[in-house]
Formats: structure tokens, C-alpha cells, sequence
């Protein structure tokens, strides 16, 4: 991100800042995915076209799995809490590997 020996005070805050501005920006899209997979069930997702995307089971399961993922840890940053309690050592970010796996950065 910057050399911390080499950065002036003011790079170094708005570095910082901006990474934090991510963050909180995340955790807006985290519920935006939340009402999403709310407002759609399996068979929504799974149904042919004209009357839906015609995703696979498999692929509609993911997808809904890694939207409540996302929210609840979006719930953990902002609540300290996770309502759904999946219990310890529960890795959020394994459904949305999943689903992003094809992807690259």
C-alpha cells in the first residue's frame, strides 16, 4: 500500500482512509446483495427462460449462500454479531469463493 519510511503523514492518512472507505463501501453492497436474495427464492433463480435465468441448482445455491454470507459478515462489522450465529469458526469467505472463483482481479 505505501513504504511507511518513505510516505509523508498525509499519504500515509489517505491511504488509510481511502482502504477504510472501501471497507465501509463493501459492507453497503453486503446488504444491497442481502435484499437481493431476499426478494428471490431458488426456483426464481433456477427457472428457464422467459421466466428466469435458468441458473443451475448448484449455481443458484452458491449464489444465495455467498449473499447471506456477505450480509452477515457486513452484520459482524457493523452490530458486533452475526444473527444467523453460524458458530466458530465459520469461514464467510468460502461461499464467496465459490462464486468468484472464476473470476480473477
Amino acid at each position: 500500500m505505501f513504504n511507511a519510511e518513505n510516505a509523508s503523514a498525509e499519504v500515509i492518512i489517505q491511504q488509510v482512509q481511502g482502504a477504510l472507505i472501501q471497507i465501509r463501501d463493501a459492507q453497503t453492497a453486503a446488504q444491497y446483495l442481502r435484499d437481493f436474495s431476499a426478494a428471490v427464492s431458488l426456483s426464481d433463480l433456477t427457472a428457464a427462460p422467459p421466466n428466469g435465468p435458468g441458473m443451475s441448482t448448484a449455481t443458484a445455491q452458491a449464489i444465495l449462500s455467498a449473499c447471506a454470507d456477505a450480509w452477515g459478515h457486513a452484520q459482524l462489522y457493523q452490530a458486533g454479531t452475526d444473527p444467523r450465529n453460524p458458530g466458530a469458526g465459520y469461514v464467510y469467505g468460502a461461499s464467496q469463493k465459490l462464486v468468484i472463483s472464476s473470476r480473477t482481479r
